[in-house]
């Protein structure tokens, strides 16, 4: 990172905007420069606004915010700093202002790429956040790698062991250590608990034997077999229920449809009258056309009358406006002739007027010029007047000026003494201030470990009583654990659990195959009872098909004997008609012969009742084979049922016996027996034990649950014991470390206080020389304070007294000046106002006149009116005439129309009473009473169309609702057929149906228990493989985690970060190394043998003797923190380049030898492309270092900045 440019504006006592721009090229031609001036001038001011622009906070005042600005320059309303820097990922521009309205605003803070000049983020959070992202480092690390400010400059030589951890961290970006160190303790401590919730869970899991397995089968196997009979069964109700229900509909749906057959009949009959009104219509559609006609005749008349009276009275108002306009033209006339004389007399008097109003206006101008001149000089005879009085007090303010300052330069004469003396009570009061600071840091330090050793004893006081606590805990516990364990003995009566959960297996597994054995033994007794009533049906049938056979065999005998007798009979009968269409001599049709004995044969001879009975005979055996026809089928039916139940009873059986074969298996294999007569008592039996040994069970594992949540507990506190004792060990550890630091923090502030007391006493040396004998040690600063202020006032008193006799002899000039100039003033102020008062007299006497002539009134108004009046008038003249004209030709014109409208009007009323005539006589020869009852019958062709659509669709609709009835009767019919001789109504069916289905629920519910316990325990396999694998997978894992975390694992990231961090303490203090050489041979840093990471020094000039950094004097330590800091901007774990570094003070306290060795140190930077800034106020430095930004103080407290690559805007 460098920093390029610098810009702000009213930043403490740089008033007004400044930009530094280290581009320059002396800048870039020399490594290093200096920026000096006075005590308070402003130096330091530069580098707060490089931190404030860049973090929004300064070193000296920390964050500025709405609340805190001490920043912003004294009476003004606002303040900014900007700072151009460029980093390895470009050029930017980072810029902080903030703005006072009565009070202050909130700071408002942006960030600019310069190349494509666009702003790439705002806010005070977001803006610092990118600057860390883009510049690598926090506001620490630019504090202590590129900006080392006051107080700041050797603050890791004298930071703790924590807070150096802490700065190497941030610097070196070694926290990635702690984070890694963590990690693995962390997933180390993860792995461990997730194996063993696993090995817990592995536990927990219960797979079913084979036998158990091969039982559960065995069940299930059962099961099926019922759910088939009972499907078929169900099958059969279902078609039983569907025939009844279809029945009951179409009865239902048969009423519905022959109710609306009532309603179509009574529809039609409601059509009649519909039609009636069809016919009438059509009757008077014949004679609709001689009935327009007249209507068109009527409306003609009509029409022809109301025009008539509209022109009739048209022409009425016609005459009344035309006698009302001639009065009007005259009265314009005469309005016209008056205006003419009036406007006559009137124009002269305008003409005059506008004269005079021209010359008023030509010395109204004069007059102004006039009076401007006056108020101009006048102006300037008051400022003259202002400055002469103010002139004349100056005068006298200075010269009483002059007499104080000679009286304050005589008495204060003494003060020429302080030019030598303050440069070396200052230098003495910097080392003091430095040693006070250490003091001060000792004491802070020494504060903070006592009470850090008081807070820790407490803490391991606390330690001890939580693991007596937890102590305590642990044997309470383990006694509840050992009366858990006897209420377990005394619940199983030293039985085994397992054998306990055995015999419940046996009970549940006995239990589904009672069921079965009872529901076997009902479904057998219900298919007995089936077959029997089969059986009754099928002999009943078999007894009607005999009866039926026999009747048949009857009407068979009588048909065979007379079969002949009926076919001659049948045959007379046949040509019975023949026989009356027969004539003598012509041929008959059948036999072609001309003579016809048989036609006059008697009727009497053909016997109808045995024709009829033949006949009837012949129908019945028709019928009598339909029914045995019908018969023998329902007796098919009757056996196919018989075999069917023969079947399910032989199934039932076998299905009974496989049950009865599996129960003594149970027994035999469990050695237990079963009553199979009493099947009611054993099921009861059976559920009574279940329920025992279940609750007997889930008593012992509540317990079992208990102790092992309570081991869980004990393992849990024996796991913070170990853990307590851990933390007594660490903590009494770093107590025993904190009181031998206290110890070393007390021994070197005595050291301090010694050096402090022989500084002090340098001091009341050099003031015993200009008569100061007593200062108290606290008063000294006060003291230097004062005098340099003094001081620094007699020079100010001796400059003024020099300035003030410059500017009286100044002053007495331009008072002389004054006075000449208000003479030739006030003879112009003469002049001009004569002139101006003989206008005004000119212009008041044309305005009487004026008066006089035409008043007040404006004359071009008076012109213009004039001219509006005379053309209004010729206006109305001209178009009242062309009116009158218009009213008269329109009056003549419309008494012709009315005229002919009168004529055409007798014309038509005689043509209508003619035409009426004829139309009366149609109607009544149409059957119509008057025109009303003509009118009254005429519909539109859209409502007759409508009453023939609705009379021809209730016609269909009685046809199809007929069609319909017959259909559903026929279906009715073939449903009693299908459904047989069941006397079972629709609810008995419906009943029969649903207990049929709950048994088929029941027993699917049972095989898919037994199917979700096989598929359980399969998944319990699958899972016990699972988890069995996932161990020896965690186990191989964790391997790896516990190698790593012997080597580098900690619970607070502490292993693995001191690791790094020695190694990088050890190659800052290579570098440190590297700097120190340049600067001086006699030093070279080691690491501390003694405490982690602290420094020793070896001083070469001592025969190599280790010294303690805290022993070293200021300039020692100026030279290893100088040394320090070089190395630390040298080192970044982050990449970042350091090309800009700024030192604030410190070089005071150096020898003249060791600082030139500095100096050049810092020079060789050069070689690094750095650029270095230096901030002192020392002469040898100022003289050593040529390229200088001076800040010079002038009065009022404020400063102004001189230099190379300066500008003020």
């Amino acid at each position: 990172m460098k920093i390029l440019k610098i810009r702000l504006k009213n930043i403490n006592s740089l008033y007004n905007e400044w930009t530094i721009d280290f581009t320059h090229p002396e800048f870039t031609s020399n490594s290093i420069f200096l920026i000096t001036g006075q005590t308070g001038a402003g130096k330091s001011t530069i580098l707060d606004a490089i931190s404030l622009a860049l973090y929004g906070r300064t070193p000296r005042l920390g964050k500025i915010s709405k609340n805190n600005n001490e920043l912003m320059s004294r009476n003004t309303d606002e303040c900014f700093s900007e700072v151009t820097f460029e980093t390895q990922k470009g050029l930017y521009k980072a810029l902080w202002w903030q703005k006072r309205t009565k009070e202050l605003q909130h700071p408002k803070r942006e960030l600019q790429e310069v190349k494509e000049n666009k702003i790439i983020e705002t806010g005070t959070n977001k803006v610092e956040e990118k600057i860390i992202e883009l510049t690598g480092m926090t506001y620490d690390q630019f504090t202590r790698s590129i900006l080392l400010a006051q107080g700041d400059f050797a603050s890791f030589l004298k930071a703790n062991y924590d807070e150096r951890s802490a700065i190497l961290e941030q610097i070196t970006g070694t926290q990635i250590y702690s984070e890694v160190s963590i990690m693995v303790y962390e997933k180390r401590k993860t792995e461990r608990e997730q194996l063993s919730l696993i090995k817990k869970e592995l536990e927990t899991l219960r797979i079913l034997s084979p036998e158990e397995e091969g039982e559960l089968r065995l069940q299930q196997d059962s099961y099926t077999l019922r759910e088939k009979i009972c499907n078929e069964e169900l099958e059969k109700l279902s078609e039983r229920f569907n025939a009844k229900k279809k029945e009951k509909d179409i009865s239902i749906e048969i009423k519905m449809l022959e109710k609306n057959l009532l309603d179509i009949n009574k529809k039609l009959s409601d059509g009649n009258q519909q039609k009636l009104k069809l016919e009438k219509a059509k009757e008077a559609r014949s004679i609709y056309p001689e009935y327009k006609e007249l209507k068109n005749l009527e409306d003609s008349l009509k029409d022809i009358s109301r025009s008539l009276e509209k022109k009739e009275d048209e022409e009425k108002g016609l005459s009344k406006d035309l006698e009302n306009l001639k009065k009007s033209l005259e009265e314009i006339k005469l309005k016209t002739q008056k205006f003419i004389e009036k406007k006559g007399k009137i124009e002269p008097l305008i003409n005059e007027a506008k004269t005079i109003d021209l010359n008023i206006q030509n010395l109204n101008k004069q007059e102004e010029i006039y009076k401007k001149l006056v108020n101009e000089v006048s102006k300037k005879k008051r400022e003259i007047l202002s400055q002469s009085d103010l002139t004349k007090q100056r005068i006298e303010r200075i010269k009483r000026e002059i007499k104080a300052f000679n009286l304050d330069l005589l008495e204060n004469a003494y003060l020429e003494k302080l030019k030598d003396i303050l440069p070396d009570l200052k230098s003495f009061l910097e080392m003091i201030k430095d040693l006070e600071v250490r003091l001060l840091s000792t004491e802070k330090i020494l504060s903070s470990k006592e009470k850090e050793e008081e807070s820790l004893t407490l803490e391991v006081q606390r330690e001890y009583e939580k693991l007596d606590q937890k102590t305590r805990e642990k044997e309470s516990i383990e006694l509840e654990i050992t009366s858990i364990q006897k209420d377990i003995e005394n619940l199983l009566s030293y039985k085994d659990i397992n054998e306990i959960k055995k015999a419940l297996d046996r009970e549940k597994t006995k239990k589904p195959y009672l069921e079965i054995l009872e529901s076997i033994d009902l479904d057998i007794k219900e298919r007995y009872a089936e077959f029997e009533s089969l059986t009754t049906e099928r002999e009943r049938l078999e007894r009607e098909r005999e009866q039926k056979e026999y009747e048949k065999k009857l009407i068979e005998d009588f048909l065979e004997a007379n079969k002949k007798k009926f076919e001659e009979l049948k045959l007379l009968k046949d040509f019975e008609k023949t026989r009356e269409i027969l004539e003598e001599g012509r041929p008959c049709p059948v036999c072609g012969s001309t003579h016809h004995p048989y036609k006059q044969m008697d009727n009497t001879l053909i016997d109808y009742s045995l024709i009829e009975e033949y006949n009837n005979k012949s129908e019945n055996i028709k019928k009598l084979k339909d029914d045995i026809s019908e018969i023998s089928t329902k007796i098919s039916l009757q056996e196919n049922k018989l075999q069917n139940n023969a079947i399910q009873i032989k199934r039932l059986l076998s299905a009974k016996n496989e049950s009865l074969k599996k129960i003594e298996g149970i027994e035999k294999k469990f050695d237990y027996h079963v009553n199979i007569t009493a099947l009611n008592t054993e099921i009861e039996k059976n559920e009574i034990e279940i329920n025992n040994l279940a609750s007997l069970i889930e008593r012992y594992e509540a317990l079992e649950n208990n102790i092992n949540k309570k081991n869980k507990e004990l393992l849990s506190l024996k796991e913070d014991i170990s853990s307590l004792k851990n933390i007594i060990n660490s903590k009494e550890q770093k107590l025993n470390i904190i009181k031998a630091e206290v110890s070393n923090l007390q021994a070197t502030r005595e050291e301090l206080n010694s050096q402090k007391h022989s500084q002090e006493k340098n001091i009341s040396c050099i003031l015993q020389k200009i008569g100061i004998k007593t200062v108290y040690p606290k008063e000294i600063n006060n003291l230097y304070l004062d005098l340099k202020k003094r001081y620094e006032e007699f020079l100010k008193v001796k400059e003024f007294h020099i300035k003030y006799h410059s500017d009286l002899e100044n002053e007495e000039k331009n008072l002389n000046k004054l006075q000449f100039d208000l003479e030739n003033i006030e003879e112009e102020i003469k002049k001009y106002q004569e002139e101006f008062n003989k206008i005004t007299s000119d212009i008041k006497n044309l305005e009487e006149k004026r008066y006089k002539t035409l008043r007040n009134y404006d004359t071009d108004l008076c012109e213009k009116k004039l001219r509006e009046i005379k053309e209004g008038l010729e206006k109305r003249l001209q178009d009242n005439q062309s009116a009158l004209n218009n009213l008269e030709n329109t009056r003549s014109f419309l008494n012709g129309e009315i005229e002919n409208t009168k004529k055409k009007k007798l014309e038509m009323e005689e043509l209508y009473k003619l035409k009426k005539y004829e139309f009366e006589s149609l109607l009544r020869e149409h059957n119509f009473i008057d025109i009303e009852n003509f009118e009254a019958s005429l519909i539109s062709d859209e409502e007759i169309a409508i009453i023939s659509k609705e009379l021809k669709a209730i016609e269909i609709e009685r046809e199809l609702l007929d069609s319909k009835v017959s259909e559903k009767r026929r279906e009715l019919e073939q449903i009693k057929e299908l459904i047989g001789k069941n006397n079972q109504t629709l609810e008995e069916t419906f009943k029969d149906l649903e207990f049929q289905r709950e048994k088929v629920k029941n027993i699917r519910e049972n095989i898919g228990m037994l199917k979700q316990k096989l598929s359980a325990n399969n998944e319990v396999k699958e899972k016990y493989n699972k988890l069995i694998k996932e161990i020896e997978m965690k186990e191989k894992n964790l391997k790896k985690y516990d190698i790593l975390y012997d080597l580098i694992g900690s619970s607070d990231g502490k292993k693995f970060r001191s690791f790094a961090q020695e190694i990088t303490f050890d190659i800052l203090i290579k570098h440190a190394n590297r700097h120190l050489k340049r600067i001086s041979d006699r030093y070279i840093l080691t690491k501390d043998k003694k405490e982690r990471l602290c420094f020793s020094v070896i001083d070469n000039y001592q025969a190599g003797e280790i010294r303690s950094t805290k022993n070293l004097s200021g300039g020692e330590s100026f030279i290893v923190s100088l040394a320090l800091a070089l190395g630390l901007s040298s080192m970044s774990s982050k990449n970042v380049r350091v090309d800009s570094l700024f030192l604030d003070e410190g070089f005071g306290t150096l020898d003249e030898e060791t600082l030139e060795t500095a100096l050049n140190a810092i020079s060789n930077l050069n070689q690094e492309n750095k650029t270095i800034g230096i901030i002192s106020h020392l002469t040898y430095i100022q003289e050593r270092i040529a390229t200088q930004i001076k800040v010079i103080s002038k009065p009022g407290g404020k400063s102004i900045i001189v230099g190379p690559g300066v500008s003020k805007s």
